[in-house]
């Protein structure tokens, strides 16, 4: 069993914990990675309304930025980056990836940066203001992300043929279920408040 000094210091990023799906995965892989070869450490873009506080273990590092948006959270984000080395850097949303890519150059040098890839951005994209500079921005910056984790084939599919993401750098892994917690809520009465 690998001793607390080997053990891997692993920061995972996301905008908010409103509750949505990207959320959810987060907070189910904090609470299954092996506490033996792991430090974990939140960082929450912004905190406010977080309902998915409760879901996240309490030896999580949990840090609140206090930014209302992800562009002024890169600083803080790339400060606290370099200021912990972590070994890896897992961080989900495409705008928030995208915006990691672009400052790639400013994380330490030994960071690997994987990116968990949550929709189509082929067709998120035509809901962006201004879809011709964000197509340009994609596929020139996503390659900076060292992997990338597909939820679907299609996913894959969209990087590798539309954003010129190298499918080698690709991994598919399906959206995780936490089974013993759908267990645990079905057992819970229903009520009308």
């Amino acid at each position: 069993e690998p001793v607390p000094s080997q053990r891997r210091n692993v920061v995972l990023i996301i905008p908010t914990l409103h509750g949505g799906g990207a959320e959810r995965v987060i907070a189910t892989i904090l609470r299954h990675l092996d506490r033996g070869r792991f430090h974990l450490s939140l960082l929450v873009v912004d905190g406010r309304n977080a309902v998915m506080r409760s879901q996240i273990p309490d030896d999580v590092a949990y840090v609140d930025l206090h930014c209302r948006h992800v562009r002024s959270s890169i600083p803080k984000i790339l400060r606290f980056l370099r200021k912990t080395q972590p070994d890896a850097v897992l961080v989900t949303v495409s705008h928030l990836i995208l915006a990691l890519a672009i400052f790639r150059f400013a994380l330490p040098p030994r960071t690997r940066l994987v990116g968990r890839e949550t929709t189509l951005i082929s067709e998120s994209i035509k809901h962006y203001p201004m879809p011709p500079l964000w197509a340009a921005l994609f596929k020139r910056f996503y390659r900076k992300i060292d992997t990338m984790i597909c939820q679907s084939v299609a996913m894959q599919k969209d990087l590798v043929e539309n954003w010129n993401y190298p499918v080698a750098h690709t991994v598919v892994i399906n959206n995780p279920i936490d089974a013993a917690l759908v267990r645990a809520k079905g057992t819970q009465s229903i009520s009308n408040k």
